[in-house]
């Protein structure tokens, strides 16, 4: 019986198959919904301010669109053309309200309910920490939702004038619908990191505000022209909200659904995903397996970068083919970085309970176990995958060009490039295995290979500049920036030699820099997998002789002290 509906819940699914189950679940949902959204959500219902919220902001979005609209057409301006501005203007606005306001309102979720000394109580309930997660980003959605909801009847001032389509106005609905649960989840996500609900909020908001913006001038003003580099059917001049008119315009094929809709769903649903796990894992307890959910994320991230890092080689122009491997190449670097950075706070071994759990469990679900060891061989295997990968695909499309020097000179800089790229990426993933492995937590870790790239990627060239200026070198060709090859860009430096007819050192100094961070990668990874070898064997020590000192005194006291069973006998 469902508690907040009153209905008998529905029997279990009847087989294991993918379909039956995902009809259950929503048999499920129906009948006996999540039980935070359902309190929140009832909570949010009795609350004045709210509807006084939505109606303050929905006026100041009329009157806005009423001054410039208004503004427009008393001058010069075609009606069609004052229906495209209103209609950027609208959605602009409303992708910063939602860029804003969702992250806040998820800041509010979890934080709140520890300040309001509550989370002990939800804790009690005995919901899994997936579900509460759920239930708390179901309540923020809803909420960020309604705020949509009362803004829905002014995104129809633009029809006034004409301009735009309706379907334009509908799929730009539904991408700000998806933005909107990023940003909730976004600030979900912050909000399970912090105690306090004040911390939780000024965190949210000095994130969002200047990342929103970020993005807002990258994806929505700088990519507005390249659908009409693609498809000439779409109009040159779309504005930053171009999203939906290429929808509208571009014929459907292949690259409509590669691009326009693959993409932008993988753009928004791996970070949704990820900020999800991050949560979730936040909610676990320490004996828990915090760190499932990120590896499953990370392998499928993986495979998605790998893809959209290696394809571009095969139909770009055939001259430009090795500049697209190297960077492909390095994307997938800085997403290694990103997961060093990651995991950098992953546990040292699993506790009992999960190795109760791991040894019932399937043999690729223990390989997903939790340890340093594990997600350092996890990293290195995708790792090298992925480069080998992309350098063969790259290689694959290059040999298909006639002509020997140029085949040669491309062939030439992606094997340097991604030699230098894979030990370097060796170094990072070892060092942070190394950092974690000497730590209590995961702030130092991620503080010290914050530290020790930004080191490398700025004293070489510095040291570099140095020692030129010493010489009295003048160019960056010169033997004294040879020691730059210590700094991740000069991958790069060393590519571009290659197109010269004397490469001079830039080739050697590459290899040998390469070799060097392969080495300490490997040096450092051994020596995590070391210590971390004998930080569990102490542990299991220690649990061994304490479970052998309880035992010893159940023994003391049964024998001072017969059972009751014994004494009647």
């Amino acid at each position: 019986m469902s508690v907040q509906t009153g209905v008998e819940l529905p029997p279990g699914p009847a087989s294991e198959r993918w379909g039956d189950r995902v009809a259950y679940r929503w048999r499920v949902w129906r009948h006996a919904p999540n039980p935070l959204w359902v309190r929140e959500m009832r909570q949010s219902a009795r609350l004045l301010r709210t509807p006084a919220i939505l109606a303050v902001v929905t006026i100041l979005v009329t009157l806005l669109m009423a001054t410039v609209g208004g503004g427009m057409a008393s001058g010069t301006a075609s009606p069609a053309e004052v229906g495209r501005t209103l209609y950027h203007l609208y959605f602009s606005v409303a992708y910063f309200i939602v860029a804003w306001v969702g992250p806040a309102i998820g800041a509010n979720a979890i934080a709140s309910e520890r300040e309001g000394r509550t989370w002990e109580a939800v804790l009690l309930t005995g919901m899994h920490p997936a579900l509460v997660a759920r239930g708390k980003f179901a309540s923020a959605f809803t909420s960020m939702a309604s705020y949509l909801a009362m803004l829905a009847p002014v995104g129809a001032l633009p029809f006034l004038f004409g301009g735009v389509t309706p379907w334009e106005v509908l799929v730009a609905f539904v991408f700000l619908l998806l933005i909107a649960a990023l940003a909730v989840a976004f600030g979900l996500a912050i909000s399970a990191q912090m105690e306090s609900l004040r911390g939780a909020l000024l965190v949210a908001l000095l994130a969002s505000v200047p990342l929103s913006g970020f993005l807002y001038l990258t994806m929505g003003v700088a990519l507005s022209g390249v659908p009409a580099e693609i498809w000439p059917e779409v109009p040159r001049s779309l504005g930053p909200v171009w999203l939906p008119s290429a929808w509208t315009h571009a014929p459907f094929g292949l690259s409509f659904v590669l691009l326009l809709v693959l993409l932008p769903a993988a753009v928004i649903g791996l970070p949704g995903w990820l900020l999800y796990e991050l949560t979730r894992a936040r909610l676990l307890s320490v004996t828990d397996d915090r760190s499932f959910g990120l590896k499953r994320w990370f392998i499928v991230a993986s495979l998605l970068t790998l893809l959209t890092a290696a394809l571009p080689a095969a139909f770009v122009p055939k001259n430009e083919r090795s500049l697209a491997v190297i960077a492909g190449m390095s994307g997938y670097s800085s997403f290694v970085v990103f997961n060093a950075f990651l995991f950098a706070g992953e546990a040292i071994g699993p506790s009992r309970r999960v190795r109760v759990f791991l040894a019932r469990a399937k043999r690729w679900r223990r390989a997903l176990g939790p340890g340093v060891v594990e997600v350092t061989r996890l990293q290195l295997a995708l790792m090298a995958f992925a480069f080998f990968a992309i350098a063969g695909i790259g290689l694959a499309a290059i040999h298909l060009t006639p002509g020997t020097r140029r085949v040669t000179m491309q062939t030439e800089q992606i094997v340097v490039f991604s030699a230098y790229a894979l030990g370097f990426s060796y170094f990072v993933i070892g060092l942070g295995a190394y950092v974690r492995s000497r730590s209590t937590g995961g702030a130092l870790p991620r503080i010290v290979l914050l530290s020790v790239l930004t080191a490398l990627s700025f004293l070489p060239w510095i040291l570099a500049a140095i020692l030129g200026l010493l010489n009295g070198s003048t160019s960056p060709g010169d033997d004294a920036a040879l020691i730059a090859a210590l700094s991740p860009g000069y991958g790069f430096v060393a590519a571009k030699a290659l197109s010269r007819p004397d490469p001079g050192l830039a080739l050697i100094a590459s290899m040998v820099a390469s070799t060097l961070y392969a080495c300490f990668g490997a040096g450092l990874g051994y020596a995590a997998g070391a210590r971390c070898r004998r930080i569990i064997e102490s542990h299991e020590t220690l649990l061994r002789e304490a479970d052998e000192r309880l035992a010893a005194e159940d023994a003391a006291a049964t024998a001072v002290r017969p059972l009751p069973e014994a004494a009647a006998a």
